[in-house]
């Protein structure tokens, strides 16, 4: 069942739930539209229904978390425009940026951790608003595990990351600091 939730600040969250509304729809289509996520329409007949039963749209504020460090990821996220960053932060408050999660693309970060079943590693923020879907943890396993489509998505997805890494480390053992700055 589709459903449309806010994503709240950290605070509200403890304070009270997002509420949601609910809409229908087929296995393959959301409101007369593909399902927006990239996998979706290579997914077989009982994937897509899986997927039509697990996801939900939801609104990104600016400011508010859309995870944090510490916490069981209990679904996957897909942002649809808006621009999220995930970081690390040391106990002095200095922040790292890991990545950002831009239109189109899901967390890998979450994605190891839903697959893994372990807490989530980093904090993730939204910095511009927007949208996104959200699939449940379990049905996220169950396609992963039946759908080659889903498999090929996580290791682009992750291939995409190593890449990013490695053109950094690149850029920072192999360029003079007067380099790198000239091409900011």
């Amino acid at each position: 069942m589709e459903e449309h939730a806010t994503f709240l600040t950290r605070e509200q969250q403890m304070d009270e739930r997002a509420t949601t509304t609910q809409k229908t729809h087929d296995s393959r289509r959301c409101n007369g539209k593909p399902i927006p996520i990239p996998f979706a329409e290579k997914l077989s007949l009982e994937g897509r229904d899986l997927l039509s039963r697990s996801f939900r749209w939801v609104d990104y504020p600016k400011g508010s978390m859309m995870k944090c460090e510490g916490d069981m990821p209990d679904y996957l996220p897909f942002l649809l425009s808006g621009d999220v960053r995930v970081f690390k932060s040391s106990p002095d408050g200095k922040k790292l940026t890991l990545y950002r999660i831009k239109p189109g693309e899901s967390c890998l970060l979450a994605a190891f951790c839903i697959l893994k079943g372990v807490s989530y590693l980093a904090d993730a923020v939204v910095d511009q608003s927007g949208e996104g879907i959200l699939i449940e943890a379990e049905a996220f396993r169950r396609l992963h595990a039946q759908e080659e489509a889903v498999q090929d998505f996580v290791l682009d997805l992750g291939l995409s990351r190593i890449r990013d890494l490695i053109m950094i480390v690149e850029e920072v053992a192999f360029r003079k600091m007067n380099e790198r700055l000239a091409l900011f």
